[in-house]
């Protein structure tokens, strides 16, 4: 093992307290640096069902509008301090409930809506959504 000194585990700790800091920066910014391709995906969709449903029901336009930016800024905020990350199935089977019980009903409201609109429009992501309402609940916070 060539590659196992201590300053190699050094560099690995300084590593991941710079990436601890950056993301502490980057959410008081409002912006959200995901832990994993996994968690970024869901990101992604919930921003392609708001805009498919602020689209539809409050303006023609392609940007989303304020309230709606609201919505998917808090769903982002939740995603990335949801306890279980990667291991987590749909938020609507979780055991934690994350949300306000008010933007849970809003963002339920927008998936009823977008969620089969998403196989039109993003058909990969509505796939790889469904696929993940088929994993199991998580057990254990991380």
């Amino acid at each position: 093992m060539p590659f196992s000194g201590p300053a190699i585990q050094g560099r690995d700790s300084c590593r991941r307290q710079l990436k601890k800091t950056l993301n502490n920066f980057f959410m008081t910014l409002g912006f959200y640096m995901f832990s994993s391709l996994r968690m970024q995906r869901e990101a992604s969709t919930i921003e392609a069902m708001i805009r498919i449903y602020c689209r539809h029901h409050h303006h023609g336009k392609k940007t989303p509008c304020g309230e709606c930016l609201k919505l998917l800024a808090y769903a982002r905020k939740r995603l990335a301090k949801c306890p279980f990350q990667e291991k987590k199935t749909t938020c609507s089977k979780c055991p934690t409930h994350c949300y306000k019980p008010a933007m849970r009903e809003r963002v339920r409201v927008v998936m009823r809506y977008a969620g089969p609109r998403m196989l039109f429009r993003h058909p990969f992501m509505a796939v790889l959504h469904s696929l993940d309402g088929l994993r199991k609940k998580p057990g254990k916070r991380l």
